[in-house]
């Protein structure tokens, strides 16, 4: 910086074709001193800040279980669930198949969880499709969940587990989940859906 600063206020411009190796060198270290700023201030442009992370309006540690379901199904639910709040950014996590199996972490102050799936979910269900909603305060269809999540839940993760079910994760960030968090969701979400189908013969249709 400190030689772009002595170049610019230097009248005296080095010549390209100066014979001098010390001019040569001038150009050479200003073309340098140049190209580094611009990079530093791209750099600056384009990297994106973390996002702050806020605090959920709702009912902290809460948990719904199913204890209707077959025990080493409930152990799975209970496993996943453990897994996803352990780490920093998923706050909340419900699961459902025929009705909400699980729900744990910080829900809505006014739970209901005789709610059925809204189109969302629904739609998650019918593609076995993975939708994330980076910005859900942006959101028009944060409605659907509204009696099940905080109000200022800031991502989600819609996950299916195949045709009859859905992992559901909430997060206190905007862009709250990574390629690889998505990926851990996906092979968790199998795993679970592979342990319904194979103990779980039964449709568990509750709604």
């Amino acid at each position: 910086m400190s030689i772009v600063v002595d170049r610019l206020l230097n009248t005296d411009s080095p010549s390209l074709s100066a014979a001098s190796a010390q001019s040569r060198t001038g150009v050479l270290l200003l073309v340098l001193s140049i190209t580094l700023l611009v990079v530093g201030v791209q750099w600056l442009v384009i990297s994106p800040r973390e996002p702050e992370a806020v605090d959920l309006v709702g009912r902290s540690d809460f948990a719904h279980w199913d204890t209707s379901i077959p025990t080493p199904v409930l152990d799975e639910l209970q496993w996943a669930c453990a897994a996803f709040l352990a780490t920093d950014r998923v706050k909340t996590v419900a699961l459902w198949r025929g009705g909400w199996l699980a729900i744990q972490g910080v829900v809505a102050q006014e739970l209901d969880v005789s709610v059925a799936p809204g189109p969302l979910l629904l739609d998650a269900m019918a593609r076995e499709t993975a939708n994330s909603i980076s910005n859900l305060p942006l959101f028009p269809g944060r409605i659907e969940f509204a009696r099940l999540l905080p109000p200022n839940v800031q991502s989600l993760l819609i996950q299916p587990m195949g045709r009859e079910g859905v992992m559901l994760l909430a997060s206190n960030r905007q862009r709250g989940f990574s390629s690889l968090d998505k990926a851990w969701a996906v092979r968790v979400a199998e795993k679970l859906g592979a342990t319904f189908d194979r103990i779980c013969s039964f449709a568990l249709n509750k709604v």
